[in-house]
């Protein structure tokens, strides 16, 4: 079981496969309360949703990102109850173009153009943020 944290994390979880828990933080109090980050476990979620990964799973991600029902999601996952047996492999994002499909490939592309003698990071980030699907 892995816990994530962010990012980086999210995608090598992703990645690698396996069951994790995904939790950014939590920002507020009371009524404010809110999940610092959300819009990342929520791109997992939807993926999941399309992969048919099952709904109890899905829910248990959801409210353990959110500090709910804590104790209760990591029993579950731990016993490995109501869709965790079935966790999903490496779930990746679909719809994206050969080159853009690995995550440490671009990473190493962008750093690559901005080691350029010259090279300007506004106009590599407009053209990369451009050329994305």
């Amino acid at each position: 079981m892995r816990v994530v944290t962010g990012s980086r994390t999210l995608i090598e979880a992703m990645e690698l496969g396996g069951p994790f828990l995904y939790f950014n933080g939590i920002l507020g109090r009371g009524a404010a309360r809110r999940p610092h980050r959300p819009e990342k476990v929520r791109a997992w979620l939807d993926l999941a949703r399309h992969a048919g990964v099952a709904r109890a799973l899905r829910r248990d991600i959801a409210d353990f990102a959110r500090g709910r029902r804590v104790s209760d999601v990591v029993r579950r996952a731990a016993r490995r109850e109501d869709g965790w047996a079935h966790f999903p492999g490496s779930l990746r994002p679909v719809g994206f173009p050969a080159d853009r499909s690995d995550a440490g490939r671009v990473i190493v592309a962008v750093a690559r153009a901005l080691a350029r003698p010259g090279a300007r990071a506004p106009e590599i980030v407009a053209r990369w943020r451009g050329s994305n699907p």
